[in-house]
């Protein structure tokens, strides 16, 4: 028995600027393979993944894609024939709820195999379909299963572009399934079932029981055990890309919503860390005679001559001597400023 929705929203709705994602449960960078074949999980789970006639490419770079700063290393690429990463069963991946975010390349989505791209999955979509996977057609529509070994819904989302990097999210928040891209939400379903699992592998690019290889590209897949609200996606796919424009991505921007921190910025005293070296307000500087307070005291221009003593230290004063006549004039006449 199967529910299938096929809900589009076009959304013009603006994604708002980056913030750091909470930290995920599992992440998968794909930056490094051990001679045994497998590629590490970054959080310290040690549930790292096998890998299958697969590799790690950093041709297409998914750092040059998003820019600024951001240095992605490698990628998965599957060859879209029995070509995956995966882990065997683990009660870590059957979340009774979740989110997953990837960013995934596919060069041409109907030659995956069997025509539909397996972006990840745990479950099987047999007679008594289970777990979950997140697939696309083979026009390159985003797809999000949701099964409880009996019944199963689809949700279908956004086209994705061919030869493009591009962000995918997948959620389950306990009662509805929700898909995004690039930060915006583009589908959601209510299921009249929930969610309930087998003892399938977790894989990436394939899904157990059907030959849908992935042909393309997967990277920075993070795996939570809540569903995410949009917001926090929208914060996710923002920490990706520089969304406050200084040049620098999350990875090394310590304040993603303001353009005028980054490291390297400035340093001024106005109770923020400008140029992200860890120190609030760090007096970089002596302090000189510029109408700043360089060496962040709380002072302007100490320790300069102040002739008339209204607080402006003489070399930024127009008026040193406080007569009502501003030094040019004074100089023009020829008397003493």
């Amino acid at each position: 028995m199967r529910t299938a929705w096929l809900i589009l929203l076009s959304l013009a709705l603006a994604a708002p600027a980056g913030a750091d994602p909470v930290d995920a449960l599992l992440h998968y960078p794909f930056d490094a393979s051990t001679p045994a074949g497998t590629t590490a999980e970054a959080m310290g789970t040690g549930l790292d993944l096998s890998l299958l006639d697969t590799t790690l490419s950093t041709s297409p770079s998914l750092g040059a894609s998003l820019g600024g700063s951001w240095d992605s290393g490698s990628a998965l690429e599957c060859d879209g024939s029995d070509s995956y990463a995966f882990h065997p069963d683990e009660p870590t991946f059957e979340a009774s709820t979740f989110t997953i975010s990837a960013w995934v390349h596919i060069a041409d989505f109907g030659s995956c195999g069997g025509g539909h791209c397996s972006l990840v999955s745990k479950g099987n979509s047999s007679n008594s379909p289970n777990g979950y996977w997140v697939t696309t057609t083979s026009n390159g529509t985003i797809r999000l299963t949701i099964a409880d070994n009996s019944v199963e819904t689809e949700l279908y989302g956004k086209t994705l572009t061919a030869g493009e990097w591009e962000h995918v999210v997948a959620t389950w928040n306990g009662t509805e399934a929700a898909l995004y891209h690039d930060g915006l939400p583009v589908a959601a379903v209510t299921p009249s079932h929930g969610l309930a699992y087998g003892s399938e592998p977790f894989v990436v690019g394939d899904l157990t029981g059907r030959d849908f290889g992935l042909l393309g590209y997967e990277d920075e897949l993070k795996f939570w055990d809540f569903g995410m609200s949009a917001t926090e996606v929208a914060d996710l796919y923002g920490w990706y890309t520089d969304d406050d424009g200084d040049g620098f991505n999350a990875q090394d921007d310590c304040d993603g919503e303001d353009g005028n921190v980054y490291p390297g910025a400035t340093e001024t005293c106005n109770g923020l860390d400008d140029d992200c070296d860890g120190v609030v307000d760090n007096p970089l500087l002596a302090e000189s005679c510029d109408g700043i307070d360089n060496d962040c005291d709380g002072s302007i221009d100490e320790g300069f001559v102040d002739t008339d003593g209204d607080g402006d230290a003489d070399c930024v004063d127009a008026d040193d001597d406080g007569d009502g006549l501003s030094d040019e004039d004074e100089g023009a006449l020829g008397t003493d400023p």
